[in-house]
């Protein structure tokens, strides 16, 4: 599955990440995507008090649709259905938190913008049949990609009240001072895609009679003050300044040298670069499983254009190594210049005419036993 994103990553970054808001029509063919989807995802999930919420005018309360129940000992949550049907079909909206960790479709969007944008991604879903169940103006505190999965649904956009707003900002205390005329008032139909920046005031609003469901895909990169804090728990007590301790008055000169040390070690190329790589391996894709592709010893079953990308952010370093969902791995050369043909993240079996088929495929199938690439 691909994204067509209408713009490509180095021209996104320059005039459109955190900058303005970005709409791309037809972005992602859904015609594979229907309603047996969210059932599928909802038969399996193991509901947590947070998954679901009903909004309609305001915060539905989780009793009336949430139960507990013993399990074999165990307390456990369900869904009450026909209070939840009765909520959608009377208009009310319906969110499920990390949908993606249920549904295969939305995890691999999230994995393609992952790959965009360099950052980790986490997934709502939300459902409506028309009604006046909005989840109300608010801005959010990571950039959102808006794709329209099922029918139709409108949005309002407008400009920031509250710049490169932060996990600790809310947006409910701030609605008083958000703008009253949209910059972007639109309706998004199947297939489309609409960015918004964090701190970018919204609204998504339910068509009168039409059902709809989107998703809703956050972006996380790291932030400078995620950076901040690993340097000071993790390198600054490698200077003798950083194991002081801090007694009676405050030593101007020990504050000074501290400042020093600190500004030595965040503009510090390899420190900053150590951070990230860390980072990026300590993240864990979450892919598909393919048992049908590996005990017929064809992996590539399932796979439609045989194209296989990495199940990570990270990147190979110049001896050819890589660390992937905490799996180390070292390419040889040819595989390298192989990935190199490709950016490193995307390589079609079909297309390379000039290695030998035998060679992809096996270096394919060991890399996707690995989950390496999927």
């Amino acid at each position: 599955m691909d994204i067509d994103f209408g713009i490509d990553k180095k021209n996104f970054f320059k005039s459109v990440n955190e900058k303005t808001f970005f709409l791309k029509r037809a972005a992602v063919d859904v015609s594979k995507f229907d309603w047996s989807n969210v059932d599928q995802a909802l038969y399996s999930w193991d509901i947590d008090i947070n998954d679901v919420k009903i909004f309609k005018n305001g915060i539905v309360d989780s009793s009336e649709f949430l139960e507990n129940f013993n399990d074999y000992g165990r307390t456990k949550i369900r869904i009450k259905k026909h209070a939840f049907y009765q909520h959608l079909m009377e208009g009310s909206s319906i969110s499920f938190h990390k949908f993606h960790l249920k549904e295969i479709f939305s995890n691999k969007l999230a994995m393609e913008i992952s790959r965009f944008t360099d950052a980790n991604t986490c997934v709502n879903a939300y459902a409506a049949i028309g009604g006046q169940g909005t989840f109300d103006k608010h801005f959010d505190t990571h950039d959102v990609f808006a794709i329209q999965l099922i029918g139709k649904k409108r949005w309002k956009l407008y400009n920031p009240s509250f710049e490169k707003p932060l996990p600790i900002h809310k947006s409910k205390p701030l609605l008083s001072q958000s703008p009253q005329e949209p910059v972007l008032d639109i309706i998004l139909n199947e297939g489309d895609m609409l960015y918004i920046p964090r701190g970018m005031w919204h609204e998504a609003i339910p068509i009168e009679n039409q059902e709809t469901l989107h998703l809703a895909i956050g972006t996380y990169p790291l932030k400078v003050s995620d950076f901040c804090e690993w340097v000071i728990k993790n390198k600054i007590h490698e200077s003798i300044v950083g194991r002081e301790y801090l007694i009676g008055d405050h030593d101007s000169h020990l504050m000074e040298s501290l400042a020093d040390c600190f500004k030595r070690l965040v503009t510090n190329k390899e420190t900053l670069n150590e951070f990230v790589e860390l980072k990026r391996s300590e993240h864990r894709f979450r892919s598909e499983f393919n048992l049908k592709g590996l005990l017929s010893n064809d992996i590539f079953q399932n796979c439609e254009e045989k194209k296989f990308k990495f199940n990570s952010l990270s990147k190979i370093n110049d001896e050819g190594k890589i660390v992937i969902n905490g799996i180390s791995f070292e390419f040889e050369e040819k595989a390298v210049e192989l990935l190199k043909r490709n950016n490193y993240s995307v390589y079609g079996i079909k297309d390379e005419k000039d290695l030998e088929g035998d060679y992809i495929a096996d270096l394919a199938t060991k890399l996707n036993f690995l989950d390496i690439v999927s």
